[in-house]
């Protein structure tokens, strides 16, 4: 499993490689890893430009645009043995691919996953997507709202040791 500096190293590259293309087409092969639909999430990110990629734990998120319609944001977990590989365009295929992104510029990002246990979220908007953030995933560790009084609530309640609780 991708460790959390691994997807951050991801988004960084990710965010130097695609931020600026459009998503010419998307498919997948897995329709069940793709939240909430297959077809919703076609409709949505197909002819959307990447406008920025960000990191959220262990969620990569592409933040995409349409003239049309606010942002959107496309979240990716890789789970276990989940890979995402940027490639061009009729290159040999990869094993296990189970989502394509085509961009611009005769580009494929490609969502690889073994055992099938990665997916691909659309949150609509930043509201839904910070509905989710706050409800499972809790602050990021080095920003602000992050501090010994906020772990010290959160553990107050629990007893367990404490390695198996961070893990």
């Amino acid at each position: 499993m991708p460790e959390l500096p691994e997807v951050a190293t991801i988004a960084k590259d990710l965010k130097k490689s695609i931020v600026g293309t459009t998503i010419i087409e998307f498919f997948s092969t897995s329709p069940q890893q793709i939240i909430p639909s297959l077809t919703v999430v076609k409709k949505a990110i197909e002819r959307a430009k990447i406008i920025d990629v960000q990191r959220r734990a262990k969620l990569i998120l592409l933040v995409l645009k349409t003239d049309k319609e606010d942002k959107k944001y496309l979240g990716i977990h890789l789970k276990m043995t989940g890979r995402l590989l940027l490639r061009k365009t009729g290159e040999k295929e990869d094993l296990f691919t189970r989502a394509v992104f085509t961009l611009e510029k005769t580009r494929q990002l490609r969502f690889c996953d073994v055992r099938k246990f990665g997916y691909l979220r659309l949150f609509i908007n930043e509201k839904e997507l910070q509905k989710m953030v706050h409800a499972r995933l809790g602050p990021e560790p080095f920003s602000g709202d992050f501090s010994t009084v906020y772990l010290k609530e959160k553990l107050k309640s629990r007893s367990i040791n404490i390695k198996a609780l961070i893990m």
